[in-house]
């Protein structure tokens, strides 16, 4: 018997209840859409006089009749030590989020915090379950021994200055006078290798300090500044300073020592006559002394004249300290050595050269035009006889020179060329053809070039040659040439007709076809016929 036959006696809503979910109203479809969170409605019947009812296909995440509630991934509790539990949603699963010391998907694992090495500054890890200590070496401290202990905070030094460091600490002691782990034990600074007091101050040591007694120009805490103002020099010595560090003094000539305190033995002025006194350690003084002058002080005269020192004739006489030379007439200088140039005031005029002689000079007046002791008197150069311009010129004398003024047959300086512009030969001019004739005097004066400018008809040196005769002489030659070339032509010509009459006589009562013949009126048969050979005619 089927299921269905069992309850065919049974209500409708009976069957209903029996088959379809408690939470879904009867009667109920997917038309009214009861799925929540997105789900699938799905409808089916329930073969119960065909009652319609549907079920809801949740997504992944979602659960109960309706797909209204999320699951809760977390209902069984999974998260160990304490461990926080979250629900998730989008990864359809649960999280664990784990108290500091443990991990896992469940938090099941203790974490080893000393594989981190979290403890600093050389500090000792201790792991525990979820939690790790830290030994701290000493001067460190914190949880990870990473906070610096001050151990200044102390006030541990006894004189120095307490310096913290990263770990520990130690006191300065620098420029305390004391010395010491704690700067407890005080400097002795006057026993130092190396003196504290500079330029010879004395030491005295103090506790925790020292004091320098300062020598003569030095001042400062260790004597090391010089200074000019404690009356340093005597005896006029100038005191300087160098780079603040050294003094010194610039004695006054003759005094000596550092202070210039030593008087020393040229003070007194020892030598005389104007020597000069140089000190000497073991004699006292030296005296150096002028020319003139000798001995030990330098009083006694020197006759300088005793080895003749004067030349050229000249006197010495010999003074105090010194002689002097009484030149003769036409010498100077201390000694008379120098001949005097009497021709250094120039007293030759006009171009005169003056030669020197002793005491003396003498003018040469050779080619200047003038005479007399200095060359100051013209000569008169047209008294001369023969006289300098010959018998074609009239001489005019000038100052220091002449010169001559030709008549129109002769040119040059002294008229001694002929003027061919004014005489060539008996009968004709130098220029020809009424040709303007002209001349170049040469360098010396004596000699000429003679030019003619032609006319336009002539042409030559003389203007000899007339330019209408060349011209016609030109058209002759043109004439004979052209003609010369009309006979060969005509030549040419005669002969090619002589060689043509004698091929036309060769070939006389020889048959030669037409044109016509060879190539018809209409037709060319080139290419299928050749022509007859030519035949001669019996």
């Amino acid at each position: 018997m089927s299921l269905a036959s069992n309850y065919r006696h049974k209500s409708r809503d009976d069957f209903l209840q029996l088959f379809l979910p408690q939470s879904v109203a009867l009667l109920e479809s997917c038309e009214t859409e009861p799925c929540f969170n997105n789900a699938t409605c799905i409808p089916f019947n329930t073969t119960y006089e065909g009652v319609e009812s549907f079920n809801c296909s949740c997504l992944p995440g979602y659960t109960d009749r309706l797909c209204e509630s999320e699951i809760d991934y977390c209902v069984d509790e999974p998260c160990e030590n304490n461990g926080t539990c979250v629900s998730s949603l989008p990864l359809l699963d649960y999280i664990c989020e784990c108290p500091i010391g443990f991990t896992g998907r469940d938090c099941e694992t203790d974490i080893d915090e000393c594989e981190s090495n979290p403890c600093l500054n050389g500090a000792t890890c201790r792991d525990y379950e979820g939690e790790y200590e830290c030994e701290c070496p000493e001067g460190w401290e914190g949880v990870n021994c990473e906070m610096d202990i001050n151990e200044c905070l102390n006030d541990s030094c006894v004189n120095g200055e307490c310096v913290n460091t990263p770990g520990g600490w130690f006191c300065n002691c620098t420029d305390t006078g004391f010395e010491g782990d704690l700067c407890e034990v005080d400097i002795d600074e006057c026993d130092a290798v190396e003196a504290i007091c500079l330029n010879g101050a004395n030491c005295t040591n103090l506790e925790g300090d020292y004091e320098c007694d300062c020598t003569v120009g030095y001042e400062g805490k260790n004597c090391q500044f010089a200074n000019c103002s404690h009356g340093n020099c005597f005896n006029g010595g100038t005191c300087s300073v160098e780079d603040d560090e050294i003094w010194s003094c610039d004695c006054v000539e003759y005094f000596e020592g550092l202070r210039c305190e030593v008087v020393g033995s040229c003070v007194e002025m020892p030598c005389k006559n104007g020597g000069s006194c140089e000190q000497d350690a073991d004699r006292g003084f030296n005296c150096t002394c002028p020319t003139g002058w000798q001995g030990e002080t330098c009083e006694v005269d020197t006759d300088e004249c005793e080895v003749e020192p004067c030349l050229n004739g000249a006197t010495c006489i010999n003074n105090n300290g010194s002689y002097h030379c009484e030149c003769a007439s036409g010498f100077t200088g201390t000694h008379c050595e120098t001949n005097i140039d009497e021709c250094a005031s120039d007293p030759c005029q006009n171009g005169g050269v003056c030669i020197d002689d002793v005491a003396r000079y003498i003018c040469n007046c050779s080619g200047t035009g003038y005479e007399g002791i200095h060359c100051e008197v013209d000569i008169n150069e047209c008294l001369e006889d023969p006289p300098p311009c010959g018998n074609y010129g009239l001489c005019v004398n000038l100052n220091g020179t002449f010169e001559c003024d030709c008549d129109d047959t002769h040119i040059g300086s002294l008229c001694q060329s002929e003027n061919w512009c004014h005489s060539y030969g008996e009968e004709e001019a130098f220029c020809l053809n009424q040709g303007n004739c002209s001349y170049s005097l040469h360098e010396d004066a004596q000699n000429a070039t003679f030019f003619c400018y032609c006319t336009d008809d002539y042409h030559g040196d003389r203007c000899e040659y007339s330019r209408m005769a060349d011209n016609t002489d030109l058209a002759l030659i043109l004439g004979l040439t052209f003609g010369i070339l009309i006979v060969v032509i005509l030549a040419i010509v005669v002969v090619a007709c002589f060689v043509s009459l004698r091929s036309k006589r060769a070939h006389a009562g020889t048959y030669s076809p037409s044109r016509q013949e060879m190539d018809g009126s209409r037709v060319h048969m080139d290419h299928i016929l050749k022509p007859p050979p030519e035949e001669r005619l019996i």
